[in-house]
């Protein structure tokens, strides 16, 4: 299977907390799954490359991608909008996770906005500064975090992939480790409860397109 799906993120960890137990299911099924992390200036990538490549292992991920940020009001600029895009049409998804709309994080509700802007860039045929043949995401998943989401329109049952989505997540030395593995399964196991979807789960938001078939619960 070619399909391609790409889950973006800022923060370490983040794409192992909030989707990692529904791309590793998908990776699984035979998707080739790559994380995206868009980098601080001045964020140690050599170290966090390791991490996040183990991590991403663990998820049967295909590989790990970087894309480096600007400074403070330069975080999402136009060049970082059209370096996305360019990889939206070298990579060809399917489908992208990202932050949901709502996000309260600033830098993460503009992450979901730039992704959503370089995903209509991505497809313009006409489209100045981009090399190669347009691309259309078919559909665009924004994952919770922190603090939950107070409504969504999709739940997937991540049962399967727990564990895995445990260890990714241990992997970084930046977080606390046990703490934030245990937090995400508690959070797991009462979206799991909620949604009757399974005894653990993970909500999205769809952002663009529709709900895929082999998500439904």
């Amino acid at each position: 299977m070619n399909t391609t799906i790409l889950a973006f993120g800022l923060t370490p960890g983040d794409i192992e907390m909030a989707c990692g137990g529904s791309t590793a299911l998908l990776a699984r099924q035979g998707y080739r799954v790559i994380h995206v992390f868009l980098a601080y200036q001045g964020e140690d990538c050599e170290r966090l490359r390791p991490e996040a490549g183990r991590a991403a292992a663990i998820l049967d991920a295909d590989s790990v991608r970087f894309l480096r940020l600007g400074k403070g009001p330069e975080l999402f600029t136009r060049n970082t909008m059209l370096a996305t895009a360019g990889m939206l049409r070298e990579l060809r998804p399917e489908i992208i996770f990202t932050y949901h709309s709502l996000d309260p994080a600033p830098e993460h509700h503009g992450l979901s906005c730039m992704i959503k802007t370089a995903a209509v860039a991505a497809g313009m045929p006409d489209a100045p500064d981009l090399e190669n043949d347009p691309w259309q995401v078919s559909t665009i998943y924004g994952y919770e975090l922190r603090p939950p989401m107070t409504q969504h329109e999709m739940a997937v049952n991540i049962t399967a992939t727990m564990e895995s989505k445990r260890e990714a997540i241990m992997i970084y030395s930046d977080l606390p480790g046990a703490n934030y593995a245990d937090a995400m399964q508690g959070l797991a196991a009462y979206r799991g409860a909620t949604s009757r979807a399974g005894k653990y789960a993970e909500v999205f938001e769809i952002l663009h397109g529709q709900s895929c078939p082999y998500f439904e619960s």
